[in-house]
């Protein structure tokens, strides 16, 4: 299975998700989840930031590709699920 049969086999099988969602599901033992990140002060760091990030690429690429739609939250969260047009997005057409 491709990465992106994977994606819009999940993306299919749940309600709409963020990408940090997304990107629990697609990725669950990945090395980056342990991985922590810098953010705000010096003080303040969390971890996986990075897989949201990749996550948020690859649905970014998967929506021009006509594949995802966007459900636009507020700034900072977007919902995204499987576009379906006339049958299942991707059946057999990746």
């Amino acid at each position: 299975m491709t990465g992106t049969e994977k994606a819009l086999t999940i993306l299919r099988g749940h309600p709409p998700l963020l990408a940090l969602e997304f990107a629990s599901l697609m990725w669950p033992n990945s090395p980056g989840w342990l991985r922590t990140k810098n953010i705000g002060n010096r003080n303040t760091s969390v971890r996986g930031l990075g897989m949201a990030r990749a996550a948020s690429g690859m649905l970014g690429r998967l929506k021009r590709q006509g594949l995802v739609r966007a459900i636009y939250r507020d700034g900072a969260n977007t919902l995204w699920t499987a576009e379906v047009r006339g049958r299942v997005a991707g059946a057999d057409t990746i």
